[in-house]
């Protein structure tokens, strides 16, 4: 009985030396393939960090330079000229002022926002005549809004005709 014993136990103890090596091995490679998706992660959040740095220095750079990129100039005709005029006069007196707007602020396009002087801009339209269809109009700034692009609304008002 004594040796059967010394058996069973020897048997349990092998048993148990095998088991725990195998769970080794098992746990092993968990910890391989872990540490290998550890090391891929930490390469992914260095080269995220270095992109979000780079774009803060981008974002940076642009609020420091913002200049107008556009000029968006709206024209619109007075309530009795425009019912007075058919359509399509009122859509050319529209594109004409428009013109003329974009002509006297072009040399503004690529400025810094900054360095404009907004005071200035409705001084160089208010006032300033152009002609559509054989009659001649004169322009009053009604709103500058001032971004990247420089919108500017406008009224047209025909100018009498001294006979």
């Amino acid at each position: 009985m004594n040796r059967l014993m010394i058996r069973l136990l020897a048997a349990v103890l092998m048993g148990i030396i095998l088991g725990s090596s195998g769970m080794n091995l098992y746990i092993s490679r968990q910890f391989e393939e872990l540490t290998a998706k550890n090391r891929t992660l930490e390469e992914e959040l260095k080269t995220a960090r270095n992109d979000v740095e780079e774009l803060r220095k981008r974002l940076e750079k642009q609020e420091q330079r913002k200049e107008i990129t556009d000029i968006k100039p709206n024209v619109r005709l007075e309530a009795e000229e425009k019912d007075n005029l058919p359509s399509f006069e009122a859509i050319s007196v529209k594109l004409n002022g428009q013109k003329k707007i974009k002509q006297l602020l072009l040399p503004l396009k690529g400025q810094e926002i900054k360095n404009v002087d907004y005071s200035l801009i409705p001084r160089v339209i208010d006032g300033r005549e152009f002609e559509s269809e054989g009659r001649r109009y004169v322009l009053k700034v009604d709103i500058i809004i001032i971004t990247n692009e420089l919108h500017v609304y406008a009224t047209a008002k025909l100018l009498k005709q001294n006979k």
